[in-house]
C-alpha cells in the first residue's frame, strides 16, 4: 500500500508538471505571436518612414528647382503662426513661380 501511495503521488506530481509544461508552452506560443506582430508593425513603420523620407526629398528637389537658396532661406525665416501656413505659403509661391512668365 505504501508503494501504491508513492506511485500515485509521483503520478499526480507528473501530471501537475505536465499541466505546467503545457501552460508554459502556450505562453511561449502566445509570446511568439506577439513578437511576430511587433516585428510586422516595426517593418510597416520602417516602410512608412522610408516613403516619407523619399517624399520629403522629392519636395526638397522641387523647391531647389524653383527657388534660389536665398529665396528659400527668406521664406523659412519669415514669421508664421503655424507650420501648416509655412507649407501652404511655399506651395502657393511655388505655383505662382511656375506660372510666371520668364523674363
Amino acid at each position: 500500500e505504501t508503494l501504491q501511495k508513492g506511485i500515485w503521488e509521483k503520478n499526480m506530481k507528473l501530471r501537475g508538471l505536465k499541466i505546467e509544461l503545457d501552460d508554459k508552452e502556450d505562453e511561449i506560443e502566445f509570446l511568439n505571436i506577439v513578437i511576430v506582430d511587433k516585428d510586422s508593425k516595426i517593418s510597416r513603420l520602417e516602410k512608412e518612414i522610408a516613403a516619407k523620407k523619399t517624399h520629403i526629398e522629392n519636395i526638397k528637389f522641387k523647391l531647389v528647382d524653383q527657388f534660389s537658396a536665398g529665396e528659400l532661406l527668406a521664406m523659412f525665416e519669415e514669421s508664421h503662426p503655424s507650420p501648416q501656413y509655412v507649407i501652404q505659403g511655399i506651395s502657393d509661391r511655388a505655383r505662382c513661380a511656375k506660372y510666371k512668365p520668364e523674363k
